[in-house]
C-alpha cells in the first residue's frame, strides 16, 4: 500500500523522499494522507487566504464597482503571476495532489 501511494505522489510531482516522510507522517499521527499533506502545505493556502480577504476588505470601502475592477484587476495579475511565480505553481500543484489523495 505504502508503495502505492509513494507511486501516486511520485506520478504527481512529489520526490520519493517527501512521499516517504509524509506516508510515515500519517501514520504516526493517524491521519488520512491528504491530512498529513494539507500540514505539509498549509502555507499556500493560508497565504492565499489571507491574500483574498485583504483584497475583499480593503475593496468593499470604496463601492461596489471598485471592487468589481479590482478583482478583475487581481485575476489578470494572478494569470500573470501563475506562469513567473513559483508559490502560484506551489499552490496549484498541492491542490492537484490534494485532490489525488482525495479518500485516501
Amino acid at each position: 500500500m505504502d508503495n502505492e501511494l509513494e507511486g501516486i505522489l511520485a506520478k504527481a510531482g512529489m520526490k520519493k523522499k517527501d512521499a516517504a516522510i509524509l506516508i510515515k507522517l500519517a501514520k504516526v499521527k493517524k491521519i488520512s494522507l491528504g491530512r498529513a499533506f494539507f500540514l505539509y502545505a498549509w502555507k499556500y493556502y493560508a497565504w492565499t487566504v489571507a491574500l483574498l480577504l485583504a483584497l475583499i476588505f480593503a475593496s468593499f470601502s470604496d463601492g461596489i464597482e471598485f471592487f468589481i475592477v479590482n478583482i478583475l484587476f487581481c485575476v489578470v495579475v494572478a494569470l500573470i503571476s501563475l506562469f513567473f511565480t513559483p508559490f502560484f505553481i506551489n499552490l496549484i500543484w498541492s491542490i492537484k495532489i490534494q485532490a489525488k489523495l482525495f479518500g485516501k
